[in-house]
């Protein structure tokens, strides 16, 4: 029988702290199921005994699916450790797509503008002064805050970034 977390709608969803102990908690038995099958590897006549038998095939049994369970923790702290997409998440992918190959572009055109967005020094919004400093997430966040404040003027939009083909994702 295998084990799988089940979400049930409107229930308390586990903290993170919580999540951190079960990813810990995995971890020890991961470690300790790793552990017998390497034992047994390495002490093959001990596995021939009844009582060898039955811990090495508990240890196989085990190992998968507490590394599916493993996985399922970490994909669900990656959740609730990273902030959400923003609204307009393909207009900023399209305009990345047309300004810069990397989030962290370091002014490599020698233009001054920096980021994923090519933001200039100290554009605001609530990224470093260098954006390039920043995430993904914190970029494309901070070019939200500023075409919200613009009142989600598509003219605004085209002064930052003249690309007349993003703007259907505005």
């Amino acid at each position: 029988m295998a084990l799988a977390f089940i979400r049930i709608p409107g229930a308390q969803a586990a903290s993170s702290s919580t999540l951190h102990a079960r990813e810990h908690n995995q971890l020890a038995s991961l470690y300790r199921h790793s552990g017998t099958v390497r034992f047994f590897h390495n002490h093959a006549w001990l596995a021939r005994t009844r009582p060898g038998r039955v811990a090495l095939r508990g240890a196989r049994l085990w190992l998968p699916i507490i590394r599916r369970e493993l996985a399922q923790t970490r994909a669900e702290l990656r959740l609730r450790l990273h902030p959400l997409l923003p609204p307009h998440h393909a207009l900023w992918m399209c305009i990345h797509g047309h300004e810069a190959g990397d989030w962290h572009n370091q002014d490599t055109g020698r233009n001054g503008h920096f980021g994923g967005l090519q933001m200039h020094p100290g554009w605001g919004y609530g990224t470093s002064y260098y954006a390039s400093a920043d995430s993904q997430s914190v970029q494309e966040w901070s070019a939200e805050r500023g075409y919200r404040a613009s009142g989600f003027s598509t003219t605004w939009l085209y002064g930052q970034w003249a690309h007349s083909d993003c703007l259907r994702f505005a």
